[in-house]
Parts: C-alpha cells; structure tokens; sequence
C-alpha cells in the first residue's frame, strides 16, 4: 500500500485535501511499519498501534526514502528550508549502515582519500558499476551531506560528501561545499592554534604543524581545481578558491616573517608556495569579476 501511495503522491494529486490523506495514511503505514525516530512527536496524527515493526532491508528503503526525500535534491547554495529535516537524519542513516557490502562503500572511500592527499598527476579512481535501479538510493549520502553542510556541521558533512563522490565523482554540488568544509575545518584549527587561551597573544607553530596545513591545503586546492573543471563559469567558486588562496598567501609569509628556526626545507617549501597562492588568487579573482561583468 505505501508503494502505491508513494507513486500517486509523486505524479501528482492535484485535490490538496486528497494529498493531505495520503500523506496522513502514508505517515501512519511508515511509522507502524518502521517507527521512524521522532516521527510520532512531530506528527500529532500518529496513532501507536502497539504493533511489531519490520526490520528495514535494503530492498525495501526505495519508498520511504522517495516519501522522506526533498522533491528536488538541494543544490549547495539552496536555502536550508530545502534539505531534509533533522526528524529525517537518523532513518537515512538506517539506510546507510544498509548499503550492500559489495558496493564497497568504506574501500571507495578509502580510495577516494587516498586520491585527494596523493600529487595533482593522480586521476580520480575508477569503480565499478553500480546497478541502475540502486543509483537514486545513494543519494542519501549526499542528502545528508547536505544537511550537515547547512547546519554548519563541516566535519560530519565532509564525511559524506566524500561518501558521496565514491558513486557520483561528477557531482559538483559535492566537490565545492567538501572544498568549503574542509576550509572552515582548517581555519578552526588556525584560530585555535595561533592565540593563547590565557594571553590571547598569538604563538608560533612548529614545524609539524605547518608542514600538515600545507597538506591540508593541497586537498582544498585539489577539490577547488575539481570544481574549476566541472563549473568552469561559476564566479562563486572562483571567489571562494581566490580567497582561500590568499589566505594561505597570508599564512606562509607570516610563518617565514615570526619564525627564525624554521627547518630549512620547510622554509623553503612555505617560500616557493607564496608567489604560486597569490597568483592563483589574482588568477580566479580577476576571472570571477569577468564573469560577473559577462552577467551583467
């Protein structure tokens, strides 16, 4: 029955009282069938039947998940109205932890890890197929993805946007808001490094730690040059890399101006890196203000 309730309501029922009992017996069928968390606190209609539910299989996730899902899927500057809502999070990760073994889901994110910390010479790995009737199913991975991105949740959202890409590798409703995470991940640890908790006075970085923000930093560009080449004409991206960019130019010549004992490769390595960030800023501010202008 929910099958046939999920079909109707997605052609279309053009009588809105007739929508609204559908969905009323829809939300009824689903929470007796799987209990959804916090179902029956949201929606007051809900009646406990006090009867067993069934346990969730991957074979049977497609109609709830069609029911639960946003009708159209958010894009990364979408408002957050349009994601799905929090009461949804912990079912879609009851479809997660369903995911078929032999998709493989934690080696092609192993993968894919392996391929944003390796040198710009490296492809994108390739994967096998995933079986067409499947496809739509995954997207809960980038739903909830999305839904941590926009309640500035940037660590739990990097996690799936990487779980993500391991089946859409074109998707860049993924690549840019993972490059803007992985930002506000390093900028965190920035602020909280530089400024003495008891002083406020800023501290100097050890060798260390600098040398793992220029890795971080090489993941973030790799991402930014990932949405160059899907969006090569989004003036957003080309402004959020520029920034970034020139906040790593800011950093390195603040490291070589503060410290006089730095490793003579490191200091070399943050040296060289300099002119490469600003140029790359200068590069992408000056073609988003072309493409703006182009708007215009």
């Amino acid at each position: 029955q929910s099958d046939a309730i999920v079909s109707t309501l997605f052609k279309g029922v053009k009588d809105r009282a007739m929508a609204d009992q559908l969905r009323t017996t829809l939300d009824q069928a689903m929470y007796c069938l799987y209990a959804p968390p916090s179902k029956k606190s949201k929606l007051k209609h809900l009646v406990d039947h006090s009867v067993p539910n069934i346990a969730l299989r991957w074979d049977r996730c497609m109609s709830p998940y069609q029911y639960l899902r946003p009708e159209k899927l958010p894009e990364y500057d979408d408002f957050k109205s349009n994601s799905i809502l929090s009461e949804t999070v912990l079912f879609f990760k009851r479809i997660v932890a369903l995911i078929p073994e032999q998709f493989n889901l934690q080696g092609r994110n192993r993968s894919v890890k392996e391929y944003l910390t390796s040198g710009p010479d490296f492809d994108f790995p390739k994967f096998s197929k995933i079986p067409q009737k499947d496809r739509p199913l995954l997207d809960v991975l980038y739903l909830l993805a999305d839904y941590y991105f926009k309640n500035n949740e940037f660590t739990t959202a990097l996690e799936y946007y990487r779980y993500d890409l391991c089946f859409n590798q074109d998707r860049v409703d993924s690549w840019f808001p993972l490059a803007l995470s992985l930002v506000n991940v390093l900028e965190q640890k920035l602020n909280e490094t530089y400024k003495d908790p008891a002083s406020g006075k800023v501290l100097e970085l050890c060798d260390d730690l600098i040398s793992r923000i220029m890795v971080d930093s090489d993941v973030i560009m790799k991402c930014y040059a990932r949405c160059h080449l899907l969006s090569p004409k989004n003036s957003m991206i080309c402004i959020e890399s520029a920034n970034f960019a020139y906040t790593m130019h800011s950093f390195c010549t603040r490291q070589l101006d503060i410290l006089d004992n730095m490793e003579e490769n490191l200091k070399l390595k943050v040296k060289r890196r300099i002119p490469r960030y600003l140029d790359y800023a200068s590069d992408y501010y000056e073609k988003a203000f072309k493409l703006m202008e182009a708007h215009d």
